[in-house]
């Protein structure tokens, strides 16, 4: 018998991911810096190299799972799996990070699951904190399928494209898996779920957004084995953790 040809998923904004190549040495030096501790700083392409490894972790592990290339694949349904696979590794090595949903914002009742990360990055002689966004399964979104008018209420890809900001924002998430959270991006981010919850509301409160990602998260209580048994990979290697568990 023949197989029936696999229908090809099509989106509304070209979003085919930037795939990363870390090497081993480049991952052992970021761990050793991370095992002394990052307080003097991290040099901006190691946060660099950390941010990527993170996402591509995660790629590779839904790839594992779905048995293709994600290149052409939406990774609906694969949110929460894709924050395990890139929150954990992060966890209990001395770096700061948020485990949330996008249904803890203001105002919206969407339900999607990401991750951010603050990274303290040197800059000209001085350490600056950075906040990061982590969402490798942002792509579901824009779906032609999903954002199409005939839907009551259109995914949040649709009002990503209203104008040429939030498209461009949409693009560099899509593609890098990852994008330096500044309260402008948080806000562009977030507008999207609340519209597709049914509220339209432009003049989103930024303090209490960004509370919400801080102040208001979802717990990932499980071990680094239990972790594994998902299909997960939980561990940077060469990192030394406290523990094998999250901190409650």
């Amino acid at each position: 018998m023949f197989r029936k040809k696999e229908k090809k998923e099509k989106f509304i904004l070209e979003s085919e991911p930037h795939r990363y190549t870390i090497s081993s040495d480049e991952i052992k030096r970021i761990a050793e810096h991370i095992n002394n501790g990052i307080e003097d700083g991290l040099k901006i392409e190691e946060a660099t190299k950390l941010l990527e490894w993170l996402v591509e972790n995660a790629r590779r592990d839904i790839e594992k799972i779905i048995g293709k290339s994600l290149n052409d694949y939406s990774c609906k349904g694969f949110c929460g799996f894709a924050k395990l696979s890139t929150i954990f590794p992060v966890k209990d090595c001395n770096i700061n990070a948020t485990s949330n949903d996008t249904n803890r914002f203001p105002n919206s009742t969407f339900k999607h699951s990401f991750g951010t990360v603050l990274l303290p990055i040197k800059e000209n002689g001085k350490v600056v904190n950075k906040w990061f966004l982590i969402d490798p399964t942002y792509r579901q979104f824009f779906e032609k399928e999903v954002c199409s008018k005939k839907n009551q209420i259109p995914a949040p890809g649709y009002f990503m494209c209203a104008d040429s900001k939030t498209i461009e924002f949409s693009k560099r998430l899509l593609k890098q898996g990852y994008i330096e959270l500044t309260l402008e991006n948080l806000k562009m981010y977030a507008q999207g779920f609340v519209f597709a919850s049914g509220n339209m509301i432009e003049n989103i409160d930024i303090n209490e957004l960004k509370e919400s990602v801080l102040n208001n998260q979802e717990e990932i209580d499980c071990s680094r084995e239990e972790a594994i048994n998902f299909g997960c990979n939980p561990n940077i290697p060469y990192v030394k953790y406290v523990n094998n568990k999250l901190k409650k």
